[in-house]
């Protein structure tokens, strides 16, 4: 039973090693997401890799896959020149529109998305 449980948790740890990349790879993840999904589906993903990110030991009660999408997000903002965390933090808590590569706009109130 301590193993199944174990097999759940992603603790994270330096150095912050994860299986996504590339917006590239990070896109083909949220096209599966159904449209009127996306934004909670983003929102979600960008809290719990925020917090994994800024709280050394943190874990995660979600699979491993979960939790290393969510922190690759965070990952792929920090070493983005045109992107920024903390403004992708104020936008999701304002529940503003959000823009992210390959990805394009996503705003809460539109069902589209916008290239």
């Amino acid at each position: 039973m301590l193993l199944l449980v174990i097999g759940f948790l992603c603790v994270v740890s330096a150095p912050f090693a994860c299986c996504l990349d590339t917006w590239d790879e990070f896109a083909m993840v949220v096209e599966k997401v159904p449209q009127e999904e996306k934004y909670d589906f983003l929102q979600e993903h960008f809290f719990l890799g925020y917090h994994l990110r800024y709280n050394p030991h943190s874990e995660c009660q979600k699979s491993k896959d979960y939790c290393d999408t969510a922190l690759s997000l965070i990952l792929l903002l920090e070493k983005d020149p045109y992107q920024s965390v903390e403004r992708e933090k104020e936008n999701f808590e304002k529940r503003h529109q959000v823009c992210f590569p390959n990805i394009g706009c996503i705003d809460p109130s539109d069902p589209g998305v916008r290239p």
